[in-house]
């Protein structure tokens, strides 16, 4: 009886030993999902790139900057196993920027010492034609979501509001 009970404890402990073992093949850590992140960044863009914050909810979601400017913070979202990027919003934000440089000084002009931040609620980019930065632009945005049946979700230059000084 003894005998029967050891083993079936041994039984037991090992089935529940493999189940983390089992699941625990596939698991990255952090550092490690930092690191294929910034890898598949560089595959992307070309240049290199800094994890700011990485969170986990069935996807993997990170706040990310390029090395050279740690103001152009931007999001990044992967699947869980991490094999490319699903979703990524360093385009945007580097013609966002574009935008705010043209618009600040009206801005200043209009309505005195202000801020203005630009928010392009495009989603991927992912089949974006180029990744040079160079190509990155307001015009080539707008071309991307005509050429892929994309609700526009941006106003083209010629109808975009004219501030005025009667503001």
């Amino acid at each position: 009886m003894r005998k029967r009970f050891i083993k079936k404890n041994i039984i037991v402990f090992l089935m529940t030993s493999m189940i983390p073992v089992l699941v625990g093949c596939n698991y990255l850590s952090k550092g490690q999902k930092e690191n294929r992140l910034k890898e598949l960044l560089r595959e992307k863009y070309g240049e290199e790139f800094v994890v700011r914050e990485l969170y986990e909810n069935g996807a993997i979601q990170a706040w990310c900057y390029p090395i050279q400017d740690n103001s152009l913070v931007f999001s990044v979202t992967t699947s869980s196993k991490m094999e490319k990027i699903e979703m990524d919003e360093y385009i945007q934000r580097i013609v966002g920027r574009q935008i705010d440089s043209e618009i600040q000084p009206l801005a200043n002009n209009c309505l005195g010492n202000c801020y203005v931040s630009t928010n392009i609620p495009l989603g991927a980019t992912t089949g974006f034609p180029s990744h040079d930065k160079s190509t990155f632009t307001f015009d080539s945005l707008l071309d991307y979501e005509k050429d892929n049946n994309i609700p526009n979700s941006m106003m083209p230059g010629s109808k975009a509001p004219q501030l005025s000084k009667n503001i």
